[in-house]
């Protein structure tokens, strides 16, 4: 679980900006493009380290 901190500190970073834009300006678009965003970059994360750990074929 220790390598797993980077995709989802990414994640509740763009959540959190997502949510608190959000609730200041009151668009949704805020929480839609900022998620959609964030989901994008912790999955880049998550396969890179996932491919980065496999053997060598």
């Amino acid at each position: 679980m220790k390598r797993y901190w980077l995709p989802a500190a990414m994640l509740a970073f763009f959540l959190a900006v997502a949510t608190a834009l959000w609730i200041a300006t009151g668009n949704a678009f805020y929480l839609f493009n900022f998620d959609y965003i964030g989901a994008a970059i912790s999955l880049g994360f998550f396969c890179s380290s996932k491919i980065a750990r496999m053997p060598a074929a």
